[in-house]
């Protein structure tokens, strides 16, 4: 009896040492004081609360736990806060992307609701013009204020990024980039003249908005980007939640499922000599449109769009993959396909988009798209490859557009296509309203 009172003792304190030395390796967390955060703003937890429900899937990523002191250490209190709905933050350059990537969404999701409000309001006054013109001059000095911070804390910690170092200073360049467009957008906006009428003025501050959301989408898409290359360099793209590989808004492979892709490919290749061709495929003149529509009914046009392209690479094979790399740009992936074919099945597609009619409230929308086919070279990476395709595309821009070049042993060059037989068709877009 007593060796068992002895052992049940020993016990116990063993396992009061373990949940000690536990307790001092997962430390709390410190919040943030209120007054960092202007006066009209929700409390830090209930922003963290917003993003963690009504931006999933698009919003956080989920790896497990939050890691331990080290992961933490030097990321600001206040990004802390807005992490708190996200699991796992494994370096300063994922929480840099991570917080980039919640704030931007906040910042677009504003600029859309006051551009719906100046686009849908009844005909203006001076008065009204001018509110809109000072309630999107105060989104953006508030988005340029976070910008700020974070191209600041990135620069104080360049030194130390180790092997994120160079995608550190990438994003620190976009911010410092963009803050100079937006500086001189909102400088249009002050310069912004009556004399034409509110009627005029209303659609002066539509185009300076359709700019900035541009700018939106465009560090979105380099944040996404880098989370992508941030999950493939540490090997945790397997980890994910498989939905978080899927672009919320068209419901195919977003920049991450792209990069699994790749990564797939690359890594599962038994034979050096199997053939991969990709083509990058662009909207053209979808600025224009988006100005025209708005930014909602133009997300609603390019699901519908998604659609018919996801349609029409099923006709092909299984292995045949169509994805979202970014904004109004999709990447095709033709396995064991060699350029001629995938040439070929791109031309089929680009004729089927000319010849759809896509209905969007009162307006008709006919689109045209771009493509570069390039074939994969045995040194190649999933950089490499995607950056050749974005410069044959750019050949198919500057030849006019609404057209496919292939990359060959000289470089870009036309396609001379077939003429495919494909069905006049019309698309209804919904949701726009």
């Amino acid at each position: 009896m007593v060796y068992i009172v002895l052992m049940i003792g020993l016990l116990n304190l063993a396992l009061g040492f373990a949940l000690g030395l536990w307790v001092d390796y997962h430390p709390r967390r410190t919040i943030a004081p209120a007054a960092d955060l202007p006066e009209d703003a929700p409390p830090p937890t209930a922003i963290a609360e917003q993003a963690a429900t009504e931006n999933e899937p698009e919003e956080s990523f989920a790896f497990g736990p939050l890691a331990p002191q080290l992961q933490t250490a030097g990321i600001p209190d206040e990004w802390l806060d807005l992490l708190d709905g996200v699991e796992s933050t494994n370096s300063f350059v994922e929480a840099s992307i991570q917080v980039l990537k919640l704030e931007v969404g906040k910042y677009r999701d504003r600029l859309v609701q006051v551009e719906s409000q100046i686009r849908q309001a009844a005909e203006p006054h001076d008065e009204t013009v001018g509110h809109w013109a000072e309630t999107m001059k105060s989104v953006n000095e508030e988005w340029l204020q976070r910008q700020s911070e974070a191209a600041s804390y990135l620069q104080q910690r360049q030194g130390g990024l180790g092997e994120h170092a160079s995608m550190g200073a990438r994003l620190g360049e976009i911010l410092l980039d963009q803050t100079a467009q937006i500086e001189t957008t909102c400088g249009n906006i002050d310069q912004l003249q009556y004399g034409d009428g509110p009627g005029a003025a209303r659609q002066k501050l539509i185009r300076e908005m359709s700019r900035l959301l541009r700018m939106a989408h465009e560090l979105r898409d380099r944040v996404q980007d880098s989370m992508a290359a941030v999950l493939a360099q540490e090997g945790r793209l397997d980890a994910i939640d498989k939905k978080l590989r899927l672009d919320a808004l068209t419901n195919i492979r977003n920049r991450t499922g792209i990069e699994q892709l790749f990564g797939d490919w690359w890594s599962g290749k038994s034979d050096a000599a199997r053939l991969l061709s990709i083509a990058v495929m662009d909207i053209d003149h979808f600025a224009r449109i988006n100005e025209q529509l708005g930014p909602m009914a133009s997300d609603c046009l390019l699901a519908e769009l998604a659609g018919l392209l996801d349609e029409s690479m099923g006709q092909e094979r299984n292995d045949h993959v169509v994805a979202r790399l970014g904004g109004q740009r999709f990447l095709f992936f033709f396995a064991d396909c060699g350029p001629r074919q995938a040439t070929s099945t791109i031309e089929r597609i680009r004729q089927t988009v000319h010849a759809t009619t896509f209905e969007c409230s009162d307006d008709d929308i006919q689109l045209t798209v771009s493509a570069g086919v390039v074939e994969s070279r045995h040194a190649d990476t999933t950089s490499s490859i995607l950056e050749r395709a974005a410069k044959t595309l750019k050949q198919a821009k500057q030849a006019g557009r609404n057209c496919t070049y292939v990359e060959e042993a000289s470089g870009p060059t036309a396609v001379d296509p077939p003429e495919f037989k494909v069905k006049a068709r019309v698309i209804r877009v919904t949701g726009d309203d």
